[in-house]
């Protein structure tokens, strides 16, 4: 069974390359916010890769939550999440961890328990893109 990853960002850098190179041997989630870019990406896959992928703006609570659910109901598991999205100001760094609760709410309320032990391997890696950290 083949893993899975999310990557936020994934539509430019560092995301657009880890998600080419991750195709072949993963399956992966995708956010950005360019439709034409996450176009142009999901022509670059591996064609053995499962994908869902979404362009939204990740600092919008209520579509990183969809997001976090729409990815639960495509795959079995995350095994993964690149926190890669990028923002411009120390007022938006907030969103950064926002994503990795809201994923683990969604695994909650899917599972419909509190009880996370079953999700052993979910790793947090994020990317920093900003100036003063």
């Amino acid at each position: 069974m083949r893993k899975t990853v999310i990557i936020t960002g994934a539509t430019d850098g560092l995301g657009k390359a880890l998600a080419i190179m991750l195709s072949k041997e993963y399956n992966l989630a995708l956010c950005g916010r360019s439709e034409a870019k996450m176009s142009e990406l999901l022509n670059e896959l591996d064609e053995s890769c499962s994908v869902y992928a979404e362009c939204f703006d990740i600092t919008d609570d209520k579509l990183r939550h969809k997001f976090c659910e729409a990815v639960l109901h495509s795959f079995d598991r995350i095994d993964v999440l690149v926190n890669n999205a990028g923002a411009n100001t120390k007022k938006d760094k907030v969103y950064s961890n926002n994503i990795m609760t809201d994923m683990i709410s969604a695994m909650a309320k899917e599972q419909n328990t509190n009880d996370l032990k079953g999700f052993k391997k979910f790793f947090f890696l994020c990317i920093l893109k900003f100036k003063n950290i």
